[in-house]
Formats: C-alpha cells, structure tokens, sequence
C-alpha cells in the first residue's frame, strides 16, 4: 500500500492535473496532508473558504481517503473543518485528524497534530491532552503519526538555514512509539531520518511541486516533483513498471530505504520543472 503525503500549499493555487498524474501512476491508496493550505500572513481574508475549497477539490477529485491536519497558517481551524466536512459526505474517510485519531484504510490507522507548537527546552514532557488525544497510535503497527511541526532532526526540520523542529514532537514520537511520522512546515527539510523508534518524512512543500509516496508497511519513501501541465491538461502518456514503482512523463527520485537518514540528491527529485 502507498501513500501520496503532501505539506505545505502555502496559497498557490492546486495542481489538479498533475496529482491526478502521480497518484494514478504510483497507485497510491491514500492522502496525507499537513497543512499550510493558506499563504503566509497575519489573520483570514474572505476568498480563504475558496483556497480551501480548491484545494480540497483537488484532493477529493482523486477518489481516495483523506486526512488533513491544518498548519499554523490555516489556525484558527473552524473554518478549514468547515470546508473540509462539504467533502467529507462525497469522499470518504475526508477527514481533519487534528488532535484525533481514525482508520484511514483497513490497514492504516492515523492520528494528527495541527498546528505550530512552541519551541521548549530538549526533554520535554508531551501535554496530558495531547497524549490523551493520540493515545491510540501506541505501538500500532499501522500506525501513521501527522504533525505540523517537525521533530528536532538533521533534515526534516531546516528551513532557510535555521532548526524549526521541536523537542515535543520527538518526545511525543517516543512516548507513542510509533515507527512512521509525516511533517511539514520547515520548506527545506524534504527527506527522510530516523528518529527515536520513528522514520520521518518531510514531503517538502507542495508550493514547489514537492511530495513523497510512502508504503507504510515497508516503510520506504519515494520523493519527487510534480509535472507541471496547465489547468485542465493530463498526461495520457503509458505507464511502465521500473523497479516497482510505476512511472510516466515524469519520473520518481531514487528509492530512499528507511535505514539511515536522507535528503535527495540535487537533480535526484525529478526531471520535470515546477
């Protein structure tokens, strides 16, 4: 089983076309997103209902289970779960999985945890609440683990040169032990490392085209860029099997195995420009 993980749209307007490309092509069971939706700025604006309802547009059209957490630019969350529930009724699970926990496929159960946290001393203790809310990922072996805010590591939490990862989350991914995390928010963190009994992934951002399929069972990633076709356009070009992932126009970065922590090579994510 595969799943397409996504972070960080950050007010770009959605790649309809070329998700539908790369969830077809790598046959992708399911949708993970960690938010940002909206774009940086202070407080909501009134066309904010129409970015999420593209968005959410985009992700529905695939016809596969969703579960989105909101990043800290789509807080508060009321109406990014407004939005969300209009789908919620067409495709389901399409779901906000902050602070939550549900089965997203018969394989696959995922909790989330929206939002920016703030940054604290290393060690420290995970809120009562938090712990409580995500309790059931304990040491399931089908657990999947979405948070915003990155872990303090090496490569998933860089962004322009600075450490945005926070120490909660890596107590939080001990004390669940949960062995997959998806994260977002640090723009040049996409990559993969292990952290505590967990393989983290950053998928990069979405504004740049960036993602990562995940096959959770084997905890092995694939990163890549989308293909940039104009709104409306799909690619119509065979598929061909290359070491087990399906490819078209565009194609796949290298296989990152789970053991050891990696960043793509430069010129290793993919051919096509974003």
């Amino acid at each position: 089983m595969r799943v397409l993980a996504l972070a960080n749209l950050d007010g770009q307007a959605p790649p309809r076309a070329a998700l539908q490309t790369v969830a077809r092509a790598a046959g992708v069971a399911a949708i993970v997103f960690v938010g940002d939706v909206l774009p940086p700025r202070d407080g909501l604006i009134a066309d904010d209902a129409d970015r999420y309802d593209a968005f959410f547009g985009a992700l529905a059209a695939l016809g596969l289970p969703v579960a989105i957490i909101p990043g800290e630019r789509d807080r508060p969350g009321g109406l990014l779960r407004q939005v969300a529930e209009t789908y919620a009724s067409r495709t389901r699970p399409f779901a906000v999985v902050d602070r939550t926990v549900l089965p997203l496929t018969p394989r696959l159960i995922v909790g989330g945890l929206g939002g920016l946290l703030p940054d604290g001393p290393a060690h420290e203790d995970v809120p009562s609440e938090i712990y409580a809310a995500l309790a059931p990922l304990r040491c399931h072996a089908g657990a999947l683990l979405l948070a915003h805010t990155p872990p303090r590591g090496r490569i998933v939490s860089r962004d322009g040169g600075q450490q945005v990862g926070r120490w909660v989350v890596n107590a939080l991914i001990e004390a669940l032990g949960v062995r997959l995390v998806v994260c977002g928010h640090a723009q040049d963190g996409q990559g993969q490392e292990n952290i505590g009994p967990a393989l983290v992934v950053n998928p990069g951002p979405l504004s740049a085209g960036r993602y990562a399929i995940i096959d959770p069972h084997r905890r092995s990633v694939c990163f890549g860029v989308l293909p940039r076709y104009p709104e409306g356009r799909t690619t119509s070009a065979p598929a061909r099997r290359r070491g087990g992932w399906r490819e078209t126009t565009y194609r796949h970065a290298h296989l990152l195995q789970s053991s050891g922590s990696t960043a793509p090579r430069p010129g290793a994510v993919a051919t096509a420009a974003w």
